[in-house]
Parts: C-alpha cells; structure tokens; sequence
C-alpha cells in the first residue's frame, strides 16, 4: 500500500474539503468534542502551515490527518486557564521561537494499526526540522486530549506529560505538553526512517 503526504500549501480545496469529511466521520457531531468546518477554514484562512493530510495513493482518499496551530502568549495562558479550544486563533509559524499547539490527529478506522500513523508522522517531524533550518523553532509544544485515545497518542507516541497530572481524568484527558519540545521523539522517527532506509538497501 503506497501513501502520499500532502502539507501546507500543497493542500487544496478538493483535498482541504475531503478532510473536513474524514473528521466528520472520526468525531460525529453528537459527541461534542467535533470542530465546524468553518472554523477550520478560519484556522487555515492565512496559512495552512502545519496542517498535514495522508492520502492512500491508489483509491485517492484523505485517510489521515493531524494539524497544529500557532498560538501567542496571551492566547496560551488563556487556554490552560479554563479557556475552550473552540476560542483559539492561529497566529501563523513565525521565524523565532513559537508556541506550537497539537490540534487534532485522525485516522480513517479502516486504517489504524497500520503504517498510516507512521508515514504521518514522518511527514511532521521532517517539517519541524525544516522550520529550523529556516529560522523557526517550538519553543513549547502542547495540546489537550479530550479522549482516552487521544491520550494515548500524546503520552506514549509524543512523550508527552501532563501539566498537572492531578488535572488529568481517569481517561487521561487533559492539557499534556513536551518538557523537550519533541526532540526524543523527532531522534526517534528520525532511527526509524534511517533502519528503513537501510532496510530497503540490503
């Protein structure tokens, strides 16, 4: 099965509206914690950097995506203080330190287990080095996970930790940030892309 990452400006109307199904799907509205596609087209209305779709090249389906916004300060504080993720605001990747803030990561049931998470994730973790590369870097990385999967992602695949783990349901819901800003974890997908690259030369 082959895949094809799309990221950032490469991401048009056609694949941009093929995501909103896709999360309509994996977060029904009826359970609350789903975001109006309006408001994804606000998120992105400037910039659609750090928005990453994967595609399954043969049938040619978004089956996966994660996105991340850029928050200042003040909106930083705001959150982690009772606000509601609904209210934030991407102030767009700048050069210098960033707050970079983890969204939503989804996939297609058909395709979870597989290399999906993977390839998105390697997709993300090349982004992050080319920030650098260009002057940007994440001074702090955090999110909320507002499902008992999504803490699971947070923790065991980011290696993230709770700002309080007393905050944290027994779910493991709840605001998680990186104390590295992700750099064991980008080592990480960085050992599994160089064992796949040696792999496939031997």
């Amino acid at each position: 099965m082959r895949f094809c990452l799309y990221r950032g400006e490469a991401i048009d109307d056609t694949l941009f509206e093929a995501m909103l199904r896709l999360d309509s799907v994996v977060f029904p509205i009826e359970q609350g914690n789903a975001l109006p596609p309006e408001y994804f087209y606000e998120l992105y209305a400037e910039s659609k950097e750090g928005l990453f779709l994967l595609c399954d090249a043969e049938k040619g389906e978004v089956v996966a995506y994660l996105n991340a916004i850029f928050l200042n300060q003040e909106q930083r504080d705001r959150y982690l203080h009772g606000g509601h993720y609904r209210e934030l605001k991407n102030c767009g990747l700048r050069k210098g330190g960033n707050i970079l803030y983890l969204y939503t990561i989804a996939c297609d049931a058909r395709y979870r287990g597989g290399q999906v998470m993977k390839e998105l994730a390697k997709g993300f973790v090349m982004w992050l080095d080319g920030c650098e590369r260009q002057g940007a870097y994440m001074q702090e990385v955090f999110a909320e996970a507002v499902s008992e999967d999504g803490a699971r992602i947070l923790s065991k695949g980011f290696g993230m930790i709770p700002f309080d783990p007393e905050q944290i349901d027994e779910q493991g819901c709840g605001y998680y940030y990186a104390p590295d800003c992700l750099r064991q974890y980008r080592q990480k997908m960085k050992r599994i892309m160089q064992e796949e690259t040696a792999d496939q030369h031997c």
